[in-house]
């Protein structure tokens, strides 16, 4: 009687972890530009915080920050320069700017997973997301100087346990 109740949680945790991922799951791949810089620690483990370029379509680079705990990752080797895939969640915090005396929202990617290869042999998929939660405010429709249509909107994503993030989004051409 005692297994089965085991089994039953360790069932609903699994649908809540899987819940939790469907709302919000990020897989990038980049070139890491600079080695960890500790962030913040939270019960006893701590976090640090790593940038990497990550190439668009068009062959420009996105800087992202990534936060990576010092379980999943040796943080005192030097990964400057190699070809990572990051695997997790999309997350945002407010944080007040005294010099500006305004508040600003800090996005970074929160990795649950790690891959580290050479550069150039990799057969990875390039970056995706995947956000599920609700238009906040109203969208911004605008057409840019050079005709495309945009959309400007923000995203709410349950984490799961009683938080949320509030993501801005971009939608272009048609979509918009």
């Amino acid at each position: 009687m005692l297994k089965k109740s085991v089994v039953i949680k360790r069932k609903r945790m699994d649908i809540k972890i899987m819940r939790e991922n469907m709302n919000n799951k990020v897989m990038v791949t980049g070139t890491v530009i600079n080695g960890f810089e500790f962030d913040h620690e939270a019960y006893g483990e701590k976090f640090y915080r790593l940038t990497i370029a990550s190439e668009r379509c068009s062959g420009k680079d996105d800087i992202l920050p990534v936060i990576v705990s010092e379980r999943q990752m040796d943080v005192t080797k030097d990964y400057t320069g190699q070809y990572i895939k990051v695997t997790g969640q999309f997350r945002s915090v407010t944080i007040y700017n005294e010099a500006e005396q305004r508040n600003k929202l800090e996005l970074h990617i929160v990795a649950r997973s790690l891959e580290s290869e050479p550069m150039g042999g990799s057969d990875w998929d390039k970056n995706r997301i995947r956000l599920q939660g609700t238009i906040f405010g109203t969208p911004k429709y605008k057409v840019s100087p050079v005709g495309k249509e945009i959309c400007d909107i923000l995203v709410l994503v349950e984490r799961g346990y009683g938080k949320t993030d509030c993501i801005p989004c971009v939608i272009w051409g048609k979509d918009a």
